[in-house]
């Protein structure tokens, strides 16, 4: 009777694990293609779209951007640095429990990946700020013109981030997905990344991780997603859903209330706050 009852709830489970995944991959499919089809909609000669105005700029919603070290990408940075120590944390003390090695698997990377993505926001602070001391030592000079783009990543940025951003966090989303195969993947999207204008930068990077990672989970055979069946139901409820609702939110209400809580800020906690949840979860 005892083993019946497992059984039925492995198999609801599954069920529950299958319909969020595809959720979530719907959702994240949907915001891509409008993002590309309807940021700059024309509509009686004016581009309007649902987008908020000053989220299409840049690709990201921003709170004190010229205040040095406490712009949203600052404090993505302190936010990121703070959980994924907390995370290790956790790490360090459930990683040899019964029951915790599917989720435990992840951490590593995820830990490697959120503070890539901290510092990586950093440096955007970084250059804002080298942009904004350039522009007051122009116009204390009198310089006519004054350029305010960021430099080209060079070859050695893009291999770094390749392999200290885009693979740690793809390893993560790709579970049992062979490492080559996961640097061969890096590779292909740092690459692809490469020819993004800076404002399309934030959409292309959770399309790519959130629709890998839930066509993977859906495609698991069913052993795989039997073995696990609870952390396969609970890891797109908890560690994915918000991730992609928050950015819908960003996109859309940045200047009605999202900047004014934070910014980008809240998009980043959201992403390892979801994840120590689901660990905790599990």
């Amino acid at each position: 009777m005892r083993t019946n009852k497992k059984k039925s709830n492995m198999i609801s489970f599954r069920k529950a694990g299958d319909i969020a995944n595809a959720i979530v991959l719907t959702l994240a499919i949907a915001y891509a293609a409008c993002v590309v089809l309807w940021i700059d909609r024309e509509r009686d000669g004016k581009r309007r779209s649902f987008f908020d105005e000053q989220w299409k700029q840049e690709g990201f919603c921003i709170q004190h951007k010229n205040i040095p070290f406490w712009s949203s990408f600052d404090t993505c940075m302190y936010v990121d640095t703070f959980f994924s120590i907390c995370l290790g944390i956790l790490y360090r003390c459930w990683k040899d429990h019964p029951g915790m090695q599917t989720s435990s698997d992840l951490v590593p990377f995820v830990i490697i990946g959120t503070l890539a993505h901290g510092f990586a926001h950093e440096y955007e602070a970084f250059m804002w700020r080298q942009q904004q001391q350039q522009q007051q030592t122009n116009l204390l000079e009198g310089a006519t013109t004054i350029t305010t783009e960021e430099p080209e990543p060079t070859l050695l940025g893009n291999i770094i981030f390749c392999i200290v951003f885009w693979f740690p966090l793809l390893k993560a989303s790709l579970i049992h997905v062979h490492s080559k195969f996961v640097a061969i993947m890096s590779i292909c999207v740092t690459f692809g990344m490469t020819y993004m204008e800076e404002r399309y930068v934030f959409t292309y990077i959770q399309s790519v991780l959130l629709i890998a990672s839930h066509t993977n989970q859906l495609m698991l055979p069913l052993e795989e997603k039997d073995k696990s069946s609870y952390e396969y139901m609970v890891l797109p409820l908890m560690s994915a859903l918000p991730i992609v609702l928050t950015g819908w939110v960003e996109a859309i209400y940045c200047t009605a209330f999202y900047q004014s809580l934070g910014g980008h800020v809240l998009y980043d906690a959201c992403i390892i706050v979801s994840f120590l949840l689901y660990y905790i979860s599990c």
